[in-house]
């Protein structure tokens, strides 16, 4: 019969698996043990002419102990079948043994060890000794009584040499025992001391957590407040000039933003290990998001921030997203820690490895000031001694080490190198799973055929070709004025593209060129003015495929500038409840739910919803998490308590501002239908309440 590595993994699975106890496997080990040698014994016996008897006797102790440890995993009586075993052993077969065969007089005492040994290490207690006080005289008879009062043992030396040997056994048997059991004490000790430090650290851990909840749900309660106003007053009837004000504070805003989330990412910084959570999640947002927020903090720096994204790339994909976003963002901002001028390039590209799995590659290079190879092997290496005592002159290099420990965590990879021109390059290597059918399409597919004119210069020119070339946009390019205003004349494309240093120089042959300006896009930068100017569009450098996806398929974005929201659909016939203790921002979620026209009920707190569902017909819950009187999850659990029946399935979202990893599972957990973030993200609200509301109920506009 051969053993295969299956066969091995059960019985280990059996016998000393997790589901098993540290006092059970110990026995099981032990009694394994015994059996082993047992079967050997009398395998071997004959060889050292022991009795046939003997060896008889001691296959059959064998086969015994291997019935107890089977049995004993069915019905789990360790305590019994240990002192079955050692009563078996030590009262009755070595006595007989020892009585009986004269010539093994001189070795099986020195077995009694074993009993001795044995006892002291799977017993406890009383019972302990009682068993090793008993086995101690049973022992001491035995052999006071085969050496002295029977006497019939033939040898060369005198009996108290016999005596000498048997007392020198039983001393060396209890020593060591004691020392064995001595040393176990002090591993169980320390095993206490881990459990109690490691309780006492979920503990700190969790009043971390909930400190972050508090800190991120007060710093971006306000931004939510102040971001949700200013997108309200873009849309007012105000004065380009002063939505170019507006434009200003909002890059302001969600810079701070920005920069708020770094800080609560980096107060993980000393987790030994960061846990993953998988959700279902858009990459083209998420990687918008990542971008502008850049973009913002570039702003008035002498660097140029390039990205390339492999429109091919799927647009839906099943990972972390919040450990994702941190690893890009640690990669970028250690790139601009380390760059005064130059450019810092991010490419995002893919593979497949599986019809379900893609591993994502994310590169961040720059012309920065390069790292020292002794930093960055120690990095690599994940060197916890120089991590735990860097000093000031080192935090550059912390957004490195994140990214070490966040590839760890997302079974990636991370590895740096130098570039040919100066600064370095580092590469993040992470396996997304894809939803099988993958029915999310990808991020450079756009919704319609779109053709586009574009004069640019030579800094844009083979950049802007080669991303609409990858999304199959009908493209062509001019490289005069003349030629472009011909095409002008033509009108035969859906996009006329222009970065702002040729608009400027051209301003007035376009006014005078009769183009229909909601096709004109400008590419500039982030701050740029458009105060008073024509055009429909600001395509806010970096050109990529995301915001050249999001300006064709008319979806919002915040690189495109100057696009007026307005809603795509009407829900009048439609009831919403909006709870939030903070007056401004239900404000905020009133005034964009306004572009949909609704009807819009509004609280302040929990009990105050809960007297509004007496009188309104309410179809969706807008739920604020943290409020004075009742939080959110208590508010939910009331509006479910609720006896009439359509409060039990009645969506109900969460609208908070606890961004810390795992609070949408502990939402969802509680039984909020989805979760949606403040500052409210409007493609993120429009899509939500399509999904949410019966279809007849909502009206789409031509």
């Amino acid at each position: 019969m051969i053993l295969t590595v299956q066969d091995m993994n059960l019985f280990v699975s059996t016998f000393f698996g997790d589901q098993i106890s540290p006092d059970e496997k110990l026995y099981n080990f032990a009694t394994l043990l015994i059996a082993a040698f047992s079967t050997l014994f009398a395998s071997l016996g004959v060889m050292f002419l022991v009795p046939v008897g003997v060896c008889g006797m001691f296959f059959f102790m064998s086969v015994v102990l291997i019935s107890f440890v089977y049995i004993n995993t069915k019905i789990h009586k360790t305590l019994l079948f240990t002192i079955l075993e050692l009563c078996l052993f030590n009262f009755f077969a070595y006595p007989y043994v020892f009585l009986k065969y004269g010539s093994l007089s001189v070795d099986i005492p020195i077995y009694f060890i074993v009993g001795l040994v044995y006892a002291l290490v799977l017993l406890n207690g009383v019972i302990r000794a009682v068993y090793f006080t008993l086995q101690f005289l049973v022992d001491i008879i035995l052999i006071y009584y085969v050496f002295l009062v029977r006497g019939n043992i033939s040898t060369d030396y005198g009996v108290e040499y016999y005596l000498r040997i048997e007392c020198a056994v039983i001393f060396v048997g209890v020593l060591t025992a004691l020392l064995l059991r001595y040393r176990m004490n002090m591993l169980s000790r320390e095993f206490a001391l881990r459990e109690a430090e490691r309780e006492k650290a979920k503990e700190v851990s969790f009043a971390k957590d909930m400190f972050l909840v508090n800190v991120s749900h007060e710093i971006r309660t306000p931004l939510n407040a102040i971001i949700g106003t200013l997108d309200m007053l873009s849309d007012s009837d105000v004065s380009n000039r002063v939505k170019d004000m507006i434009c200003n504070i909002s890059n302001a805003s969600h810079a701070l933003l920005s920069i708020t989330s770094d800080l609560l990412n980096f107060s993980r910084i000393n987790s030994d290990y960061l846990s993953t959570v998988e959700e279902r999640f858009d990459m083209s947002y998420m990687l918008n998001d990542i971008v502008n927020l850049i973009n913002v903090r570039l702003m008035d720096t002498n660097v140029d921030f390039k990205v390339y994204v492999n429109a091919a790339l799927p647009k839906i994909v099943v990972s972390d997203q919040g450990k994702l976003r941190q690893l890009i963002i640690y990669m970028l901002t250690n790139s601009m820690k380390n760059t005064e001028r130059g450019y810092i390039d991010l490419s995002v590209d893919f593979d497949y490895r599986a019809s379900d799995l893609i591993y994502l590659k994310i590169m961040v290079s720059d012309t920065g000031n390069e790292i020292p190879s002794d930093i960055l092997s120690s990095i690599m290496a994940m060197d916890e001694e120089r991590f735990n005592s860097y000093d000031e002159g080192d935090s550059n290099f912390l957004n490195l080490i994140m990214c070490m420990k966040i590839c760890k965590s997302m079974r990636g990879s991370f590895t740096c190198g130098c570039e040919l021109s100066g600064g370095s390059a580092f590469t993040a290597e992470i396996p997304l799973k894809l939803e099988v059918p993958n029915i999310g399409g990808i991020i450079g597919s756009l919704n319609e055929d779109v053709c586009v004119n574009y004069f640019v210069s030579d800094d844009y020119r083979g950049n802007l070709r080669e991303i609409l070339n990858s999304m199959d946009v009908r493209c062509h390019g001019v490289i005069n004025l003349s030629e472009f205003l011909k095409a002008i004349e033509r009108n035969d494309c859906d996009y006329f593209i222009v970065d702002s240093a040729i608009y400027e120089s051209i301003k007035e042959e376009l006014t005078n060129s009769g183009l229909e300006w909601h096709k004109l896009v400008v590419i500039a930068d982030d701050n740029y003015s458009y105060a008073d100017e024509p055009f429909e569009y600001v395509l806010t450098k970096p050109v990529s495929v995301l915001n050249l996806t999001d300006l064709f398929n008319h979806t919002l974005n915040y690189a495109i500038r100057h696009q007026s929201f307005r809603g795509s659909f009407e829900i009048p016939d439609v009831s919403i409840l909006v709870v939030d203790d903070n007056l401004v921002n239900l404000d905020v979620a009133a005034g964009l739910l306004e572009k949909y026209s609704p009807k819009i009920i509004t609280a302040s707190g929990g009990k105050e919803a809960l007297v509004a569902l007496e009188t309104e017909d309410v179809d969706l819950i807008l739920l604020d998490y943290m409020m004075p009187d009742m939080d959110g999850i208590d508010t939910l659990k009331a509006i479910r308590a609720l006896p009439d029946e359509k409060y039990k399935e009645i969506p109900i979202i969460v609208l908070t501002a606890n961004v810390v990893s795992g609070a949408r599972e502990m939402f969802m957990e509680a039984g909020f239908d989805d979760y949606l973030s403040k500052p409210i993200e409007i493609e993120k609200f429009e899509k939500m309440l399509v999904s949410f509301l019966p279809p007849d109920k909502v009206r789409y506009k031509a």
